[in-house]
């Protein structure tokens, strides 16, 4: 049966739900499940328990992150009093936050890297100093559920963005290991590219920045990325022209120039390539 978001909205134009979970022995291989058209954020409030997500079965507990795409089958098992949020968002749901927050290494971590065996699944630990904030932004959330109060969409969704800002910021690899793991360190890449897409990168100085040869950049960027590392630097940086092509008025030769690109022939050809259609087709 097929386990869709539908089902776990408050409204239906709405595709967002926080749910409150308790789990415990007897909670285990037999709940496994997919989610077929919705993320899931998961916050561990309390307890510990082991995550399996294929063939990964890893300790999660108090103050731990992490997030199940769609189409991932999941369960839990030996949940020792496990208390969980339950974020649950579709994928278009992503507009709200997905271009502002791709400069942060942790936003990258769990949406833009892919998990590899034998690392902590891009499991994340909550700074303990902001754990109470969480705790009352994701309770407030599900007041507002509760209540549907005119307004409550706007504020559920203006507390989801600070708790998804907060996670992002203020967390850190579940373990040591993790800090100087490849995902973790594309993760930083693909921030720093995002935040410095103007910058004249080589893929010697990616290479440096990461602590890699570039051969093993290379090669570890395509797998958990699917695509280049230089690759992904032009369609970051005509991501960014395109934005300025809707709301700039500065010409295509200097839109070209502010997004990485100093030859504007290049960028037309390069624009085309990703898009199918000139540049200038945008402003039309």
């Amino acid at each position: 049966m097929r386990n869709t978001l539908k089902p776990h909205l408050i409204w239906s134009n709405f595709k967002f739900s926080v749910l409150f979970c308790r789990h415990g022995k007897e909670y285990g291989p037999c709940n496994r499940h997919r989610h077929d058209d919705f993320y899931e954020l998961v916050f561990i409030r309390s307890g510990n328990s082991f995550h399996v997500m294929g063939d990964r079965r890893l300790k999660i507990s108090t103050g731990n992150v992490f997030l199940i795409p769609p189409g991932e089958i999941h369960s839990y098992e030996d949940a020792n009093d496990l208390e969980i949020y339950n974020i649950l968002f579709a994928p278009s749901f992503l507009k709200h936050f997905h271009n502002d927050m791709q400069s942060l290494p942790n936003y990258q971590l769990l949406f833009n890297v892919a998990r590899q065996p034998g690392q902590d699944g891009n499991i994340l630990k909550l700074d303990n100093s902001f754990f109470p904030e969480i705790i009352q932004m994701l309770d407030e959330i599900i007041r507002e559920q509760n209540q549907m109060l005119p307004g409550a969409k706007t504020a559920i969704l203006a507390d989801f963005l600070k708790v998804l800002l907060h996670l992002c910021r203020h967390c850190d690899p579940l373990s040591g290991e993790m800090r100087i793991s490849n995902a973790y360190r594309i993760s930083r890449l693909l921030a720093e590219l995002n935040m410095r897409f103007k910058d004249p990168w080589t893929l010697s100085e990616m290479a440096r920045f990461t602590n890699l040869s570039e051969s093993s950049l290379r090669q570890q960027f395509k797998l958990l990325t699917g695509i280049s590392p230089v690759r992904y630097l032009v369609n970051t940086r005509l991501a960014k022209a395109f934005s300025h092509l809707h709301g700039s008025e500065l010409t295509i030769s200097e839109i070209a120039g502010k997004c990485g690109f100093p030859d504007s022939n290049y960028f037309s050809r390069q624009f085309r390539k990703q898009y199918g259609f000139p540049p200038r087709s945008v402003r039309r």
